[in-house]
């Protein structure tokens, strides 16, 4: 794993993202409301 990587995947830990699909089947990412 790169150092880009790992950088990435802290952000996505600490930026609590959800992947979700639309009723056209995009995948959309979404902020978890707090």
């Amino acid at each position: 794993m790169t150092q880009a990587e790992k950088k990435e995947e802290t952000k996505d830990k600490n930026k609590k993202v959800r992947t979700i699909t639309d009723h056209a089947g995009n995948e959309i990412e979404v902020p978890e409301k707090v």
